[in-house]
């Protein structure tokens, strides 16, 4: 079966990716010297002539600023189809093509999800104002594409260690991974709790993928 999307449900999707990616760039701006320069200028990428042309003190002001406007205008329904792929864009830039050129590393998981959101947003305004007949498609496609994903993270998480109870502790009491850590670093390695959120972590997204794939 084809999925829909309402108007009303579409538009909820949109602003609230906006206020999340509002909130994740001011959030940002207090590190956007590290998160955003090159290491010539003391920053976390890799520089190279292509990386250096971006990310310098000159041109990044005008990039952030222009992506805070593109946030707003997402939210605010204002030139929404410019104002997604120009988001589009910088998430690509910043979160996958920056992935593997500095020690940012993308922001990581939340960096790959903004990107992804971003293409979903863009695929799904494009198509209800442009190309309405593909628009049912393009949501089955992300769909798809969204349960694939989650999938393979439960799989990963399945063989990597922690339906063996080796995995979820590890990152709980990291104080750079997790906001309780000085709570979870009081019990023992094996206590129940972890015990719990090491099968929660790779059973519930199996669960969720399968129920993507079949509503």
């Amino acid at each position: 079966m084809i999925p829909d999307l309402s108007e009303t449900t579409q538009a909820f999707f949109r602003i609230s990716y906006g206020v999340l990616l509002l909130g994740t760039l001011l959030l940002a701006l207090p590190q956007a010297r590290r998160f955003f320069l090159s290491e010539r200028w003391r920053g976390y990428a890799q520089s190279s002539p292509a990386v250096d042309v971006i990310q310098n003190p000159l041109v990044l002001p005008l990039v952030l600023a222009v992506w805070i406007a593109s946030s707003l205008a997402i939210i605010f329904d204002r030139w929404t189809v410019t104002a997604c792929l120009i988001n589009l864009l910088f998430s690509w830039y910043f979160f996958i093509w920056m992935r593997w050129r500095g020690i940012l590393r993308g922001m990581g998981a939340p960096g790959f999800i903004t990107y992804w959101l971003a293409a979903a947003v863009f695929l799904l305004e494009y198509t209800s104002r442009y190309a309405p007949h593909l628009h049912s498609f393009a949501l089955l496609v992300l769909q798809l594409d969204l349960a694939f994903i989650i999938f393979s993270s439960g799989i990963y998480k399945l063989k990597a260690g922690f339906a063996q109870n080796e995995g979820m502790e590890f990152g709980l009491v990291n104080p750079e991974w997790g906001y309780w850590w000085s709570f979870y670093k009081k019990l023992p390695a094996n206590h129940w709790i972890f015990k719990v959120y090491n099968q929660l972590a790779w059973s519930s997204q199996l669960a969720s993928a399968f129920l993507m794939l079949f509503p």
